[in-house]
């Protein structure tokens, strides 16, 4: 193999459960240059991986039909003789297809998937894996016949994201509390984690919330504690790859399930992650992986999908998780 492609084009935190996947192909194919094809906003994420991966840009403005052009004039300018394509986007798949790639691998399970040539069948609706796990077995659409690499996902921070995050830090050892989340699973409410951040505060831990400058409502809830001299709000930063680096910095990290988590679970710090009973948003699949961490769930609640919030027995059941059991797992892990 002279160049691989991997794509995937959703969320940060996908990306991160992608890595060891990169990973796994530099292994065991070291002479292949390595694409990755990702979004603008989680590209940041790979800057420390420059030396070793490229980085294709997805192309995310025009129609479909401009957007499939485009980016198959980018992969085969790449001469690349496979493509992975790990989230089945119409866009990475057609345009695969498009530019002849030889070697076209992704989830046999997608309504596009006939742009394949080596599908590989997961089953990742079972959930019965983590993501991380179903990503590495994309690998048999390239080698079938050899043992797959176990490598778990780690993220490589350039000396920049060190440095301008320091600039950003004002304290020397502090936990994070993370509320904000993408959508994908659901949530503590914003005012349980002023609950936390105030609690974690009276006991003498420093915190830092982290929040995107677009999140007015994490901003304005939280300022009812600008009182605590050692709470600061972080709503600045500007990438993934500064937000990496001051997490890389902190004790504990704790929030939902959303991309935060597996970038902290990638830099090795201690999460506190709370997970909603619903079967697609299980831990067992995207859970914290490869780092110390306490997740906790709703006590005695079952989900059916089939069934909206408001009509079941156990709403809100994200509300009912004791979040105590996160705080003193928080003061233990911030503690010298």
């Amino acid at each position: 193999m002279s160049g691989i492609i991997i794509s995937r084009t959703d969320r940060a935190g996908d990306l991160i459960l992608t890595l060891p996947l990169f990973e796994a192909v530099r292994i065991k194919f070291p002479e292949a240059k390595l694409f990755a094809h990702v979004r603008s906003y989680t590209a940041p994420l790979l800057h420390g991986f420059e030396e070793e991966i490229t980085i294709i840009p997805d192309v995310e403005n025009g129609n479909i039909f401009h957007k499939i052009k485009k980016l198959s004039q980018s992969f085969s300018q790449t001469n690349a003789d496979a493509a992975i394509i790990v989230h089945p986007s119409l866009t990475a798949l057609s345009a695969a297809f498009l530019a002849k790639i030889p070697v076209r691998i992704g989830r046999a399970s997608n309504v596009w998937q006939f742009f394949l040539n080596k599908p590989v069948y997961q089953g990742r609706s079972k959930n019965e894996k983590h993501e991380y796990e179903y990503n590495l077995d994309l690998l048999n659409g390239l080698d079938p016949f050899s043992p797959i690499p176990k490598v778990f996902p780690r993220l490589r921070l350039t000396h920049k994201a060190f440095t301008i995050a320091e600039t950003m830090i004002p304290f020397r050892s502090f936990a994070i509390v993370h509320p904000g989340h993408g959508g994908s699973a659901y949530n503590l409410s914003i005012r349980k984690y002023v609950e936390i951040a105030e609690k974690l505060a009276k006991s003498g831990i420093n915190i830092i919330v982290t929040a995107g400058p677009e999140e007015k409502n994490v901003i304005e809830a939280f300022k009812k504690l600008s009182e605590y001299e050692n709470i600061r709000i972080l709503s600045s930063i500007p990438d993934l790859e500064q937000l990496s680096g001051v997490i890389s910095r902190a004790k504990a990290l704790i929030c939902g399930s959303t991309g935060p988590l597996h970038i902290a679970a990638a830099l090795n710090v201690p999460t506190a992650a709370f997970f909603p009973p619903v079967p697609a948003m299980t831990p067992v699949r995207w859970g914290p992986t490869g780092n110390r961490s306490l997740i906790l769930l709703p006590e005695n609640a079952k989900c059916n999908r089939n069934s909206n919030c408001n009509s079941c027995l156990f709403a809100p059941c994200m509300e009912k998780i004791q979040i105590e059991k996160a705080i003193d797992w928080i003061r233990l892990s911030v503690s010298p």
